[in-house]
C-alpha cells in the first residue's frame, strides 16, 4: 500500500492549524508518548477490571486525548477537543 500526502516528506509533520514542526521536535515526541500510554492503557482495559478500575482508566484515556491534542496545537491556537 502506498499512501501519498502531497506534500512531500521533508522531516516535518503538521499541527492542529497547520503549523509544520519538525518530526524530530520534543513536541512530536511527546505526542508520540502520550499515545502509546493511551495505548498501553486501552490493552489493559481489555482485561477483567474491578468496575472502579474500568472508570478511572477510561477517564485517563480521555484525558490523554485532550492533553495530546493540547500538545499537537501551537501557542494561541485552541485544540479541537472537548475539556474534561
Amino acid at each position: 500500500m502506498t499512501i501519498v500526502t502531497r506534500t512531500g516528506d521533508k522531516g516535518t509533520t503538521g499541527l492542529v492549524g497547520g503549523k509544520r514542526v519538525s518530526k524530530t521536535g520534543l513536541r512530536i515526541a511527546a505526542v508520540g508518548d502520550v499515545d502509546e500510554l493511551n495505548a498501553l492503557l486501552g490493552v489493559v482495559r481489555c482485561e477483567v477490571l474491578p468496575k472502579n478500575v474500568e472508570v478511572a482508566l477510561e477517564t485517563i484515556q480521555h484525558r490523554l486525548v485532550t492533553r495530546g491534542a493540547d500538545i499537537a496545537s501551537p501557542a494561541g491556537t485552541k485544540a479541537h477537543t472537548e475539556r474534561i
